[in-house]
């Protein structure tokens, strides 16, 4: 890759740079900031410093365009440019609080023709019954997860099981040899 340079406004010194970078609990600036710190290794006077990215970019493991999208957004924004802007970038929820209060309930009271568990095909025929939406796989899943539900399935049974008379007859067997083990013991 060639050694490509860009224009970085010196906004903060390099040492302000790596106490944000250290202070920082979202991974996303924390990266940002991180690539800002390591680019910004001069302290000189001027206002702006021509930065080789390509080596330094490897560095926090980002390609070529991020790094040259994190200068830009920070020389023309300083530290707001770096800001993840995905935090309030949220749909609106497809089951409102009260319709998940519903399937909590339906959910922990469900009686079914085959016993205790609840299906995907019966959640989802529940959801497009009663409160009129379909919702995929992944949907339900993180609603059911949200709610304090998770998978259950019930317990795979031995194949190989005993039967009741075997296991009797390995209870007595059991029994005996302990017993044989005492008086061997006591003498």
């Amino acid at each position: 890759m060639s050694n490509i340079s860009i224009e970085l406004k010196l906004h903060h010194t390099k040492i302000e740079l790596l106490e944000l970078y250290k202070k920082e609990k979202n991974p996303i600036e924390k990266t940002r900031l991180h690539f800002l710190s390591i680019i910004r290794n001069k302290d000189n006077n001027s206002s702006t410093l021509a930065v080789s990215i390509s080596t330094w970019m490897k560095r926090v493991g980002m390609k070529l365009t991020w790094a040259q999208d994190t200068i830009r957004r920070y020389n023309k924004d300083w530290l707001n440019g770096i800001k993840d802007g995905r935090k309030n970038n949220q749909r609106p929820k497809i089951l409102k609080d009260i319709e998940q209060k519903k399937l909590k309930e339906k959910i922990t009271k469900w009686e079914t023709t085959d016993g205790w568990l609840w299906t995907w095909p019966k959640v989802a025929k529940y959801i497009w019954e009663i409160l009129g939406k379909k919702v995929n796989a992944t949907t339900w899943w993180r609603y059911l997860k949200s709610l304090g539900f998770s998978i259950q399935t019930p317990r795979l049974s031995n194949e190989k099981k005993a039967t009741k008379k075997e296991q009797e007859a390995f209870k007595k067997k059991l029994k005996n040899s302990s017993k044989k083990q005492k008086k061997k013991k006591r003498k």
